[in-house]
């Protein structure tokens, strides 16, 4: 089945279950949304299902030990932010190391089927830190079991649009209503867009087959899927269903966040990576890139770097995402260098260049090198296995 069926079917539990609750609004009461959204999850995760609510309830039993200290006292609240510290760092390198010694998962077979019992659950894993992160700062200060349960499982978040918790107990009341949910034109809007993206991400994999591997592919064919075919497609699935996963939230009257904002056309990286993939670029420049790192001024050349590297990991652990990171992560500290520099920005100005065509000479080396980033790790991956 071509990869953007397959990924297209990891939405199904997020548009069924919208569904009941548009036709039945009294599912979005506790106890009934919690059931949906295991059932939601079960359906999503499919064999992994024991291994996601495996480390949901380990990370859930370790914020409760945690929340037993005091948080009052300076003292106390370090000494919550210490072990909060400590655990998101355990969880992070278990995550990246199993990922890099154990590829193919880890099982069990029960009632004669393979159950996996840790997978490389991606939006899960960054969920799931990201409320040890706001748990640890005091942003959380209680994390109650069944609004926990509810949020980890909710069914419009479990494929994409990372979605804290904090952002969750604001709209949790408004959410567990029984109102039927108002729904505007942009709603409408949003849906038609969502379809069109997703639409066109499939004509561009049926009509190229883009994932099917090829045991030789010429340069030509190689540059002509990097920088064409490969950023779109992506782009299409991605931004396609982060948009029909806010559609289908709003059935639940919650507000989820924007996860792709035109982000092809932006005239300089960091623009590009404000608006792509916004949700997971707005937690790790918030949880990684504004540390110190113990040291007495934060260092953005070297935080800028850690970001994408932790980034390229986040999806896998190998030479091909390491790469992909440290080439973003340098070609971004570069970027943050020059614009630091007065005397270097504003040279199109100075040599009479009109803004429109600066804007468009800048948009188009932005989108080259972030096309070439990806092309180049997977060179370097190639020649480093040859």
């Amino acid at each position: 089945m071509p990869y953007s069926y397959l990924f297209l079917l990891g939405l199904v539990p997020a548009l069924v279950s919208s569904a009941l609750v548009a036709v039945f609004p009294m599912l979005r009461k506790p106890l009934p949304a919690l059931t949906l959204g295991l059932i939601s999850s079960a359906a999503f995760f499919r064999r992994e299902f024991p291994a996601a609510v495996l480390l949901t309830v380990i990370i859930w039993v370790a914020i409760q030990l945690i929340g037993r200290i005091p948080a009052k006292a300076p003292r106390a609240r370090a000494l919550r932010w210490k072990y909060s510290s400590a655990l998101l760092i355990t969880i992070s390198a278990w995550f990246f190391l199993m990922d890099l010694f154990f590829p193919s998962r880890l099982s069990g077979r029960l009632f004669g089927i393979t159950w996996i019992i840790y997978g490389h659950q991606m939006i899960l894993f960054l969920r799931l830190t990201s409320l040890l992160w706001e748990f640890g700062i005091g942003r959380v200060s209680s994390v109650p079991g069944l609004a926990y349960f509810q949020w980890v499982f909710f069914p419009c978040t479990l494929e994409s649009l990372v979605w804290r918790f904090s952002d969750f107990q604001k709209q949790y009341p408004v959410m567990s209503s029984a109102e039927r949910p108002k729904l505007s034109s942009a709603w409408r809007s949003l849906g038609l867009l969502a379809c069109f993206q997703i639409g066109g991400a499939v004509l561009l994999q049926n009509e190229t087959d883009f994932f099917a591997p090829k045991p030789h592919v010429s340069l030509t064919e190689s540059l002509y899927k990097a920088f064409l075919i490969g950023p779109w497609l992506f782009y299409g699935l991605n931004a396609g269903a982060a948009n029909l996963l806010r559609t289908t939230g709003r059935l639940w009257q919650v507000e989820l966040p924007e996860g792709y904002n035109k982000a092809y056309g932006r005239v300089n990286i960091s623009e590009f990576w404000a608006h792509f993939n916004m949700t997971v670029t707005a937690l790790v420049r918030d949880m990684v890139f504004y540390n110190r790192w113990g040291m007495k001024k934060m260092n953005p050349y070297f935080n800028v770097v850690v970001v994408f590297v932790l980034i390229g990991l986040w999806h896998k652990s190998d030479l091909h995402y390491l790469s992909w990171g440290l080439l973003n992560g340098l070609g971004f500290a570069v970027y943050l260098w020059w614009r630091s520099n007065p005397h270097l920005t504003g040279v199109s100005e100075r040599l009479g260049i009109p803004q429109r065509v600066s804007r468009i000479v800048s948009a188009t080396l932005t989108y080259v090198f972030v096309c070439s980033t990806d092309f180049m790790a997977s060179k370097l991956a190639l020649l480093a296995q040859s």
